[in-house]
């Protein structure tokens, strides 16, 4: 009796390999415990979606607000005039013969304070 249940066994296993079942049942079991969490796997999808995009405002915001500081400290900045190499400017007004030189207006630069004056 021994030996009719293992040749039928062996029958069984050559037509009918158990790793099929296994893969099948794997499978099954696979989709089941998708479906089961699913709607959960959505779920923190969307919240990691939205917790990136709060990320990403506020690290947009954060440089904006960097720029704008940026920027108000060199509205902020005092100009001094050694803070700049002079140099003068010269209009040739050639008419052949000779010619006439004026210098160009400096006004901006002589209201700048010294930095001895401060």
């Amino acid at each position: 009796m021994a030996q009719t249940i293992k040749k039928l066994l062996n029958y069984y296993l050559t037509q009918y390999p158990i790793t099929e079942y296994l893969e099948l049942f794997k499978n099954i079991i696979f989709d089941d415990i998708l479906k089961a969490h699913e709607k959960e796997f959505a779920e923190k999808n969307k919240e990691h979606k939205e917790q990136l995009k709060i990320m990403y405002e506020q690290f947009k915001h954060d440089k904006e607000l960097e720029i704008c500081q940026y920027k108000f400290e060199i509205e902020q900045q005092q100009l001094y005039k050694e803070d700049f190499d002079l140099t003068c400017y010269a209009e040739c007004n050639c008419d052949g013969e000779g010619c006439g030189y004026g210098l160009k207006d400096n006004l901006k630069y002589d209201k700048l304070e010294s930095k001895d004056v401060k």
